[in-house]
């Protein structure tokens, strides 16, 4: 059935279970996020919103902060001690969070 899950754009996935990527990263996903912002950034001009540049920083700091995100992810996932790290310090951001409070 692979022609099925391709003309659905569920290449990856088999009985519904996610067995490798879903989205495949690429040129054409980067042409149509920029496509998106720059839609925006021009609708928000047009109505005279005033905020048009502030959407372009946003949607570039947001892919800078995914990276990160995600590369902070791919190196704890590889490593147990890092695991073990990351999780106790997730648990003292929450404990000193809710004692704040």
């Amino acid at each position: 059935m692979p022609d099925r899950a391709a003309a659905l754009g569920t290449r990856g996935m088999t009985e519904g279970n996610v067995t490798g990527p879903v989205v495949q990263p690429g040129y054409g996903m980067l042409v149509a996020l920029v496509a998106l912002v720059a839609l925006a950034v021009s609708v928000a001009v047009l109505a005279g919103l005033r905020v048009g540049p502030g959407i372009a920083v946003a949607a570039v700091r947001a892919a800078v902060q995914l990276a990160a995100v995600s590369a902070v992810i791919v190196a704890v996932a590889r490593s147990v001690w890092l695991t073990v790290l990351f999780v106790l310090v997730m648990f003292g951001a929450a404990t000193w969070t809710s004692a704040r409070r």
